[in-house]
């Protein structure tokens, strides 16, 4: 392996361009890396140069990542600690970072930095090129970031992670765009983002959320965990609350006030509203509401969205009046999409199914795209329904319908 932020293993005449600085918008020549890489203490300045927050936006990544106090990461290709002594004090005392790499100057640099900030719950590993030398389920989540695209065995490096993760663990990839950048490796040497996520789903993982505030690079989570329905094994109940502390935040898109515009092959232009929130443990309910130029109810819906930890998935229900709870479906994320499959209308004996996507997901606004099938699924209008939405109000909770007092009644 070979690290844009500290795995320099191969010869000087293939050392890769490496990041520039935002404000530097030519990328460094060959020549001027090498002269870097034979002199760490310049290289080692390099890496930890403020303005690179500006692209890499550390505080974003870790936000996002949502670390929980007590876990385990393994930094691949820690370099100089750019990110290592943040996930560490994100993990606190109980917790623990290896800290991986094989640069052995970078190593050294990272111990006396650790030591010197007094932090307890670093171990650095001066790793092979191809394996990581980690315990087997020692790992709750491998972060590679500027890396994977100098692995050189990349199956290989798979088949260890995954005997090497934890149950429910997961790896986040975190590497630049393959197109034209300012500041990166040469484009040859570039994963593009499709090509990654199709060689991690061939080998077993499976992505699960898909990050896009970084403006040169992708950020993706997969897990080693088989999609529900694929042989997945019984599930603790500390794995469950873990699997439902993971997941519970891909509807927070959708909780506030939106008024939508859209399109039906039906029923022609279609307008309305859409509210949700998020009720005390942690399940959505929204209500969809078509409307007229008066503003007469057309049609109106209530769905209760609830992440099931045991089988890795959402659930939704939905409820019109006076036709009982009847439009049942399942949901999960996939790249920057979630992707839900429907049915409607059983109650009223005439069910289609739908396989809806939300996407171009942002804080004002999204989109929703639905196929529809009348026959049980052998046939497919596509796009047979879509809105564009909104922001008109603000994201907000919902507390217990229950308040909790002082029982009046006898023992």
């Amino acid at each position: 392996m070979r690290h844009a932020c500290g795995f320099l293993w191969i010869p000087a005449v293939l050392l890769p361009v490496l990041p520039a600085t935002p404000q530097d918008q030519t990328p460094r020549s060959h020549d001027e890396m090498r002269h870097l890489h034979q002199d760490p203490k310049a290289y080692i300045a390099m890496l930890e140069d403020p303005k690179r927050d500006e692209y890499q936006k550390p505080h974003e990544v870790l936000l996002a990542l949502d670390l929980k106090p007590g876990e385990t990461i393994a930094d691949i290709g820690s370099g100089s600690g750019y990110f290592t002594l943040r996930f560490a004090a994100h993990v606190g005392g109980q917790g623990r970072v290896f800290a991986v790499d094989i640069d052995p100057e970078m190593v050294r640099h990272l111990n006396r930095r650790v030591r010197d900030a007094g932090v307890r719950n670093v171990q650095t590993i001066l790793a092979e090129p191809n394996d990581p030398l980690l315990p087997d389920a020692s790992v709750d989540r491998f972060v590679v970031v500027d890396t994977w695209h100098h692995v050189e065995k990349p199956l290989d490096y798979l088949a260890l992670m995954k005997r090497m993760l934890k149950p429910g663990g997961q790896v986040v990839m975190i590497d630049f765009h393959k197109r034209e950048l300012p500041l990166g490796p040469p484009m040859e040497m570039k994963i593009a983002r499709d090509d990654l996520v199709r060689d991690m789903e061939a080998n077993g993982f499976h992505l699960k959320k898909e990050h896009t505030f970084l403006p040169y690079q992708y950020f993706l989570v997969f897990s080693a965990a088989p999609p529900a329905g694929q042989g997945a094994g019984k599930r603790t109940w500390e794995q469950i609350q873990a699997s439902f502390d993971a997941h519970k935040g891909e509807f927070d898109y959708l909780l506030g006030d939106w008024e939508f515009t859209g399109t039906n092959q039906e029923y022609g232009r279609i307008k309305g509203y859409w509210s949700a929130v998020r009720l005390d443990k942690g399940q959505i309910l929204d209500e969809y509401r078509v409307v007229g130029d008066e503003g007469q109810t057309y049609y109106v819906t209530t769905t209760l969205r609830n992440y099931n930890g045991a089988l890795d998935r959402w659930e939704l229900v939905g409820a019109d009046g006076g036709a009982g709870l009847q439009d049942v479906g399942t949901g999960r994320w996939e790249g920057a999409e979630m992707r839900i499959e429907q049915t409607f209308g059983v109650a009223a004996g005439s069910p289609s199914q739908w396989r809806i996507r939300y996407h171009d997901i942002r804080p004002d606004r999204f989109s929703w795209t639905a196929d529809r099938s009348a026959d049980g699924g052998r046939t497919w209008t596509t796009s047979f329904q879509q809105l564009d939405a909104r922001r008109i109000g603000p994201s907000r909770p919902m507390g217990p319908l229950t308040t909790v007092r002082k029982p009046s009644f006898p023992p």
